[in-house]
């Protein structure tokens, strides 16, 4: 098992050639309407293959859960990734994942499980193959209402890969 304790060690996951994009503060929210994330949005060019990844650490002030999606000004003809969230507390390790498969971006968002009082990781890798230029990014809000947060060193790293 690999154990990646700096932005330039978890490079190593997606390989040279990767845009690493760093969260700097924490962000919260209490809208249940996803919108994109200020920090990890990246432009991404016609006719480009990127693949991605995405590493947050997550909060809630109650019981609540992140909604997600992936939005931003570009188009794309195909895109794919898997998500998941691992909640754990000194008792218990929760793991909730999805899959994503879709030739447009933007939507409602999908709702990932999270807990109070817990470190909550949400992850995502995937492949995004780029229709019309535009930003790409991840976009996110509370499932439910109560504030959920974002952590400061998120990051989403980013390479084309044709």
């Amino acid at each position: 098992m690999n154990v990646y304790t700096s932005l330039g060690d978890k490079k190593k996951l997606i390989g040279p050639g990767s845009v690493d994009i760093l969260k700097s503060a924490d962000e919260s929210r209490t809208s249940t309407t996803v919108a994109i994330d200020g920090d990890l949005v990246k432009t991404v060019v016609a006719g480009g293959v990127y693949e991605f990844w995405i590493s947050t650490s997550v909060t809630t002030a109650t019981t609540g859960q992140i909604k997600y999606d992936w939005g931003g000004t570009a188009t794309a003809t195909t895109f794919m990734a898997w998500a998941w969230t691992i909640s754990s507390t000194h008792l218990s390790v929760t793991i909730t994942q999805t899959w994503d498969l879709k030739t447009s971006l933007g939507g409602a968002g999908s709702v990932m499980a999270c807990f109070p009082d817990a470190a909550n990781e949400f992850f995502a890798k995937g492949t995004i193959v780029v229709n019309a230029g535009g930003t790409f990014g991840l976009t996110w809000a509370s499932d439910t209402g109560p504030s959920v947060t974002v952590n400061r060193d998120a990051y989403m790293m980013i390479r084309r890969i044709s």
